[in-house]
C-alpha cells in the first residue's frame, strides 16, 4: 500500500477545515439573533457541513491505518482501546468543562433562569456515549457525533476484513449493505446506519489506495454512490461528501501552513468551541449592539477557543496520542 506523505497531510487540512465550519456555524448561529442576516451569517448557515467532512475523513483514515498496523480481527479489543485511549480523555475534559461553565454562570449575579443540575445518570451516560440512546441531554452539544464515531468505529473492526479483502464479490458485499442500512429508517441523530454512506465515501479512496481497485473503477463507484447519496441526503451533504473524497483521492502538493496546527488541534477545537466561544457571545450580546462590536465578541471568542483547545491539544491530547500509539497489533 503505497500514499504519498501529502496524502496524509492533507487529512490534517481537511480537519481544520471542517473544524472551523462548525465553529462558523455555531458562532454565526449559535445564539438567537446576534450575528443579523447578510453574508456572514448566509455564509455560516453551511458550517455545519464540517461534520459530513469529518465523516469521509474517518472513513477513510481508520482503515487506512488499520492496514498499516497489519490489522486482524483478534486485534478488536485493542483497537477500540487505542480509539478510547485517544479521543477519551479529551472527550472528558469537555465534559468536565460544560459542567464547570455551566455552574460559573448560574452562579453569576446576572444569570436568570432554571438552576443549574447535572444529574448522576446523565453524567454517567456520557462515559459510554449513550445520552442521546439513554434519552438524556448532551452536556456539551456536539458530542452526539462522537457517539455516531463511536459506533463507526464498533462496526469498522468487524468490517474491516470484508473491505479490505482481494475478493471482489465480499468487498461488494459489505459496500450494499453499507448502502441499504443508510437508506433503511433509522433515528439519524441516534444511529450509524444513517450516515454509513458518508464514511463509504472515504472507504472507498481507502479501497483505491490500497491497490483493490483501480481509478477508474473507484471513480464509477463514488458516482453511483453520489447518484444514491443526493436522493438520501441532498445536495449540500452528498456534495461535501464527495468533494472530501477526492481530495483524499487527488491529495494535491501544497504547502499547509496554518491549516496544520488547525489540523492538529481541530479535535479540541471541535469540542471546546461551542462551551467557550457561544459563553463569550452569549455574554457579548449584553452589551453588543452594533455590528463592529459583534464581530469583536465573535473575534474574541474565537481566540478565546482556540487558546484553550490548544492548551488541552498539548496536556492532554498530545499524552493521550503516545500512549494510544504504543498499544500495538501483535501478529
Amino acid at each position: 500500500m503505497t500514499t504519498k506523505h501529502s496524502q496524509i497531510e492533507v487529512i490534517g487540512a481537511l480537519r481544520a477545515l471542517a473544524a472551523l465550519a462548525v465553529c462558523l456555524f455555531h458562532f454565526t448561529h449559535g445564539s438567537k439573533d446576534f450575528v443579523p442576516e447578510g453574508v456572514f451569517k448566509s455564509v455560516g448557515s453551511s458550517g455545519w457541513l464540517g461534520v459530513q467532512m469529518f465523516f469521509v475523513i474517518s472513513g477513510f483514515i481508520i482503515p487506512f491505518a488499520l492496514e498499516r498496523a497489519n490489522y486482524r480481527p483478534r486485534h478488536y479489543a485493542r483497537f477500540m482501546a487505542k480509539r478510547l485511549i485517544r479521543l477519551h480523555p479529551t472527550f472528558l475534559c469537555s465534559i468536565l468543562a460544560a459542567i464547570a461553565l455551566g455552574y460559573a454562570t448560574y452562579l453569576t449575579p446576572a444569570f436568570s433562569g432554571q438552576p443549574y443540575k447535572v444529574g448522576l445518570g446523565q453524567l454517567l451516560a456520557h462515559l459510554g456515549y449513550l445520552n442521546g440512546i439513554l434519552g438524556y441531554e448532551w452536556l456539551n452539544a456536539v458530542a452526539w457525533t462522537l457517539a455516531i464515531e463511536l459506533q463507526y468505529y464498533l462496526a469498522i473492526g468487524l468490517l474491516f476484513p470484508l473491505l479490505a479483502t482481494s475478493n471482489l464479490p465480499l468487498r461488494y458485499v459489505a459496500i450494499v449493505g453499507i448502502v441499504i442500512a443508510s437508506i433503511l429508517p433509522s433515528n439519524q441523530w441516534l444511529y450509524l446506519p444513517y450516515w454509513g454512506m458518508q464514511f463509504l465515501y472515504g472507504i472507498l479512496v481507502f479501497q483505491h489506495k490500497k491497490g483493490l481497485i483501480s481509478l477508474p473503477h473507484t471513480i464509477g463507484l463514488l458516482t453511483a454512490l453520489t447518484g444514491i447519496a443526493l436522493w438520501h441526503y441532498g445536495i449540500k451533504t452528498t456534495l461535501v461528501c464527495a468533494l472530501t473524497s477526492l481530495i483524499i483521492l487527488w491529495a494535491p502538493q501544497v504547502r499547509l501552513g496554518l491549516f496544520t496546527f488547525f489540523g492538529n488541534i481541530s479535535y479540541s477545537l471541535y469540542l471546546f468551541h461551542a462551551l467557550i466561544g457561544i459563553k463569550c457571545i452569549n455574554l457579548g450580546s449584553r452589551f453588543a449592539d452594533t455590528w463592529p462590536e459583534k464581530l469583536l465578541v465573535i473575534l474574541v471568542g474565537f481566540g478565546l477557543s482556540v487558546l484553550i483547545s490548544w492548551i488541552v491539544y498539548r496536556l492532554v491530547e498530545v499524552p493521550s496520542q503516545r500512549f494510544s500509539s504504543n498499544i500495538r497489533f501483535r501478529n
